[in-house]
Parts: C-alpha cells; sequence; structure tokens
C-alpha cells in the first residue's frame, strides 16, 4: 500500500510540473455541498459515520485542481459526537475523472471521545466531476501509524454544485 501512495503522490508531483497556462483557467472555481458515508478498514458501518461540508475546485490550468475542503463529521443522527474535518487535496483532473492526494485534520467539536485519526492524515482522494454534481471516493490514515491496523478510514461523498 505504500508503494501506491508512493506512486501516486509522484504522479501527482510530475503533473503539478508539467501543468502549462496556469493563469489561463486561475479564475475557475466550481463551490460544492457535499454529504458522504465513513467507515472504518472493516467495513462494518457500526457506528454510522457521516459528513456533510463543503469543497471548492480551484482549476490551475487543464489538468490540475487544487480542492479545500471542510466537512463536519457526525456519529449517528443524536449530533453528540460530532468533528471538524478541514483539508486540502491536490488533483489531476482529465476530462471528467479526477484523483489526487492531500491532508486533512480532525478536531472534535461535541463529545469527550476522541477519534482514532486525530493527528494529520494523508488523504487520497478519486472521483468523477459532472457539470452539476461530484462524486468522490477515498481513504484517509494518519501519518504517523500510516496504513496500520484499525487506522484506515474509507469514506466516498457526493457533491452538488452551488
Amino acid at each position: 500500500m505504500k508503494k501506491v501512495t508512493i506512486l501516486t503522490l509522484t504522479v501527482v508531483v510530475l503533473f503539478a510540473f508539467g501543468a502549462r497556462d496556469l493563469t489561463a483557467q486561475a479564475s475557475d472555481m466550481d463551490l460544492y455541498v457535499n454529504l458522504g458515508v465513513l467507515t472504518d478498514d472493516q467495513f462494518e458501518f457500526d457506528p454510522f459515520i457521516w459528513s456533510a461540508g463543503i469543497n471548492i475546485d480551484i482549476q490551475l490550468g487543464r489538468m490540475l485542481m487544487f480542492s479545500p475542503e471542510c466537512d463536519v463529521i457526525f456519529e449517528g443522527f443524536k449530533f453528540k459526537k460530532m468533528w471538524l474535518s478541514p483539508g486540502a487535496i491536490l488533483n489531476v483532473r482529465y476530462g471528467l475523472i479526477f484523483a489526487g492526494a492531500g491532508i486533512i485534520k480532525w478536531f472534535n467539536l461535541v463529545g469527550n471521545e476522541v477519534m482514532v485519526n486525530s493527528e494529520l492524515s494523508l488523504k487520497m482522494n478519486a472521483g468523477f466531476k459532472g457539470q452539476k454534481y461530484r462524486l468522490a471516493a477515498y481513504i484517509a490514515t494518519p501519518f504517523d501509524d500510516f496504513f496500520g491496523e484499525n487506522m484506515i478510514m474509507f469514506g466516498a461523498t457526493l457533491g452538488f454544485k452551488f
């Protein structure tokens, strides 16, 4: 899995250096409101963890996209446990498909329990960006226990252009 991570980051960096006409599309920005679901590496969805947030896609040339994001993560629907997860991802885009990597961090907003992924985490995503919606799947793991047991979060989000 570490080889896949290094390969993904290498591809993103190579495309970053190969991007031309960065100012031609620098003003192209899309704002999305997202809903998503998360699970750990056991895929049990117990407890049910879901997210709501915003995402801004900023085009940096034809193939590069910078995507700052901020999600609020909830456990269940009683709102007794909530986390804030800001982050930024650099994506390579080819047509309607994108993939990239970046960093996120979780902050405890409500509740006494500290989430396992409370340190800076690597987030890798891939997805589809249409005219009015954005569908993405991602994997996140903290840097201090890189792809360790019970330290991987999987998720998917559906975003609607605002």
